[in-house]
This record gives structure tokens, sequence and C-alpha cells, in this order.
């Protein structure tokens, strides 16, 4: 008697020999908010520094920066992010700092399992097409472009998962550092000690 399997149990088992044999698949994202005496020159190395590293910018402001930087092998991910970190903290003093993971090992497998079977039914429809007479063409042909659109579809996902977890997500928000006075105030603490109504008593004199 022949075993069969559930359609279930097949992708089950196409999943595991992948998901066992492949490192951990994740999309990193920093997180920075830093008080910097000028943001604007902040700003500038940042995205020097990014460039210089092969990355890029993706978002900028007067106050925020988006990068993506390439990150590192796996065994060297710890050493990438110490790196972003030093160069982010030599530009101000840090305020907040966060880290979110997310691991797109278990999806990126799913969508290869998914791929090599739209992959088989795509050739089966072709090879079908070739002997159909001209009553079932029309109806090979529709069947033919909804499963390369859906191909197509499941391939793009994969791609961009892939390419979220190869650069590391850089983002960094500047604050205003006032400069400080001989007394060490801030710059303009004399106006909070007058007080307004007294500073605009003085001006009316």
């Amino acid at each position: 008697m022949k075993s069969k399997l559930l359609p279930g149990m097949l992708a089950m088992l196409l999943i595991l020999p992948a998901a066992l044999s492949s490192a951990p698949r994740e999309q990193i994202t920093l997180g920075f908010a830093i008080q910097a005496p000028n943001r604007e020159t902040a700003l500038r190395e940042l995205k020097r520094w990014a460039e210089s590293e092969k990355g890029f910018l993706f978002a900028l402001s007067d106050s925020h920066i988006a990068l993506r930087i390439p990150a590192k092998t796996t065994d060297r991910a710890g050493d990438r992010l110490e790196e972003i970190e030093k160069k982010v903290l030599s530009l101000g003093i840090l305020m907040n700092r966060s880290v979110q993971r997310t691991d797109h090992s278990g999806r990126i497998a799913e969508l290869d399992v998914a791929i090599r079977v739209k992959e088989k039914h795509l050739d089966d429809l072709q090879k079908l097409a070739g002997d159909a007479g001209l009553s079932q063409t029309l109806a090979l042909e529709q069947e033919l472009n909804r499963v390369q659109t859906e191909l197509e579809k499941l391939k793009g996902e994969r791609r961009l998962l892939i390419e979220s977890t190869r650069l590391i997500d850089v983002q960094v928000s500047f604050s205003y550092t006032p400069p400080m006075n001989p007394a060490g105030e801030p710059g303009f603490g004399w106006v909070n000690g007058a007080g307004v109504f007294e500073l605009m008593r003085g001006f009316g004199e």
C-alpha cells in the first residue's frame, strides 16, 4: 500500500531542511535620539560616513536622517552594530536608543516552497499548451498568465525580504544643544531668569 502525503505535510518536509540549514535572516532597525551642538554638521557627517561604508541616504529632514548601511556576515553582525553606534554617538549626547529585530527566515522558506510549486505548475501548463487544441488554447493562456503573475509576485516579495536583511536601517533624530555661557548656563538662560514681563518693560524704557 502506497503512503500518501497531504499537501500541508509535503510543504513542511520541503521547508524543514531549508530552515535547519540556513542562518537566521534578520532585518535590523537601529534608532537613536541625539542632542548635538550643530545638527547640520552632524547630518552631513552621517551622510558622508554612510556613503563611505557603501550605504546610502533614505530620508532626510532638518532634524532627522534615515540611512541604509550594508550588514556584515552573521558572525560579525554585532561588530557592525557597534561600529554604527560608535559613529552616531561621536556626534552628540545620546538621549535614547532602540534596536528592533525582525526574523524573516520562516517567511523566506515559505516563499521558496511556494515559488517551486508555482514554477512546476507553470511548466506543466506550458507542456499542455503545446499539445492543446484551438478550443483549449485561450483557457490555458489565461491560466498561464495568472500563474505567471502570482509567481512574479512571490519572487518580488522574496527579493524585498532578502534585501531588507542585507541592509541595516539606521534612524537618527537630532535635537539642538544650546551654547553655554561663561556661567555654565544655556546661552539664553538669562531670558528665563529675568522673566518675560521684565524683558518687555526693558524694551519700553
